[in-house]
């Protein structure tokens, strides 16, 4: 039963891992990428079990990250998780790297600018 519980509680924080940058992705696609058709992203695989928190609409460049991101974190060997800037072993290949440091300065920036002290609580 110990098992399971701390099971649940790392797959909690994964899904919260995932909910905060799809949705910080979301806000950073909706203010920059404003020409591009956005579409459901359509997780597959291992990436389908989280598929409630991955609702999110966004155009192809942002859904190639999140999905890349989403399936870096599920898969990351490190325990506990250190954030992604501090852990001595990326994961992410430098582009990807680069844009999600981007999307994170830009969203966590708009929140504080919008006053969306409610959102930002709800990430932390």
């Amino acid at each position: 039963m110990a098992k399971q519980s701390i099971a649940s509680k790392e797959n909690k924080k994964i899904r919260q891992d995932i909910r905060v940058l799809s949705d910080l992705t979301e806000i950073y696609c909706r203010q920059n990428h404003t020409g591009n058709k956005k579409h459901p992203l359509e997780p597959r695989g291992v990436l389908a079990e989280y598929a409630d928190v991955l609702k999110v609409k966004l155009c192809p460049e942002c859904s190639k990250l999140v999905l890349h991101g989403a399936s870096k974190r599920i898969q990351c060997p490190m325990d506990p998780k250190p954030a992604c800037k501090h852990c001595p072993k990326h994961c992410y290949q430098t582009k990807y790297r680069e844009q999600v440091r981007e999307v994170m300065r830009f969203s966590w920036r708009y929140l504080i600018r919008k006053g969306r002290f409610d959102l930002i609580a709800r990430y932390m």
